[in-house]
């Protein structure tokens, strides 16, 4: 028997998530089985030996056991062969699902079976785990609490337009008080009256809930839950799931700079607000891309900005005097005005800076 395995770090959620939607997708696609990740400590779950697997429990095998082993250790590897997925393979392929990749890995390798085969590292992004979609959001609702209280959010603000705000402070770096945000910047703070000027634009063009996703302390929110209410308990103890939950099923996300907004979005079909002074930009500047590498030259946008289109993703800049007319089309209609471009940020595509 084959098995596929993600290994998994401390650090932040959402870098991990990337690692786990590429071990089910192959999984699914060579039919082989999956091995849940060991989790290790992580400052993110405090008072948590196995860190993030406080949401994610599993009753372990053998085989569990084996492949854990085998990962780590060489002597073992004559037990059971290890074949470590790299970025570098899923490239060579050309192809952009990861599962559809790992067929040509595994045909070109000419791998027997009786091997694991383990994945980590966020790279292929978004593009190589579109398929795992439903997948990683079913992952999310397994944990039996995390999904009861999200229900009931859910349930309290039914009928409501809902505007998920995420606001990652914490373990992000703090900006200076006249340090302007830099293109492709990362781990740093976005200032909060970016967020409160967005929901006051917003809250006079809708009637609206607001979620507060942060992992900030409260005196650093105070001014952003006095003005807007949020409507969760944005201080409930390992909130990780329930956070991601919210962001996956808001009408409207206002993101920070950070993996975990990623996430949220990458699960929800609505519209997204995305910081555009994050943004690499080339020659006109007026539109922008969140990532940049030799292998995906940034190219720059050919269109017309039309402002009073409804967008996918609205990137809207710290200085904003007011919201584009698409986005108040789509606040205005609650949530029903259709999509009118699909440019997203996740997808390498160039979206206007607005």
């Amino acid at each position: 028997m084959s098995f596929v395995m993600p290994l998994v770090n401390s650090h932040g959620l959402g870098d991990n998530l990337l690692s786990i939607s590429k071990a089910i997708l192959i999984a699914k696609t060579l039919g082989y089985r999956y091995i849940p990740p060991f989790w290790p400590k992580s400052p993110h779950v405090p008072n948590c030996k196995n860190g993030y697997g406080y949401y994610f429990p599993v009753h372990r095998t053998i085989d569990h056991y084996i492949c854990l082993a085998a990962s780590r250790n060489l002597v073992f590897q004559n037990l059971l062969p290890v074949f470590q997925f790299t970025g570098r393979e899923y490239w060579k392929t050309g192809m952009e699902d990861i599962g559809f990749a790992s067929q040509i890995v595994m045909g070109t390798k000419k791998l027997k079976n009786n091997l694991l085969i383990t994945v980590d590292g966020t790279w292929g992004k978004y593009f190589a785990i579109r398929r795992a979609r439903l997948m990683l959001k079913s992952l999310l609702l397994s944990h039996e609490p995390s999904k009861q209280e999200y229900q009931k959010i859910m349930t309290q603000t039914n009928g409501t337009f809902k505007v998920a705000v995420h606001i990652r402070l914490g373990d992000f770096q703090k900006r200076g008080i006249q340090e302007e945000i830099q293109p492709g910047e990362r781990f740093k703070r976005l200032p909060i009256s970016w967020y409160c000027n967005l929901c006051d634009s917003i809250q006079k063009t809708v009637d609206c809930t607001f979620f507060l996703i942060t992992n900030g302390e409260s005196d650093e929110v105070d001014e952003f839950v006095t003005r807007f209410l949020p409507r969760n308990n944005y201080r409930l103890i390992r909130r990780d799931l329930v956070d991601l939950l919210l962001l996956s099923s808001a009408d409207l996300v206002i993101c920070s700079n950070s993996q975990f907004s990623r996430v949220g979005v990458f699960l929800n079909d609505s519209p997204y607000i995305w910081p555009a002074d994050t943004l690499y930009k080339k020659h006109s500047g007026k539109f922008g891309y969140l990532y940049r590498s030799k292998r995906d030259p940034i190219k720059d946008g050919n269109t017309k900005v039309d402002r009073s289109l409804v967008r996918r993703c609205f990137a809207i800049r710290n200085n904003f005097e007011s919201l584009p007319k698409g986005l108040t089309n789509y606040l205005s209609s609650k949530g029903t005005a259709n999509i009118e471009i699909n440019n997203d940020l996740l997808y390498k595509s160039p979206v206007a800076v607005l």
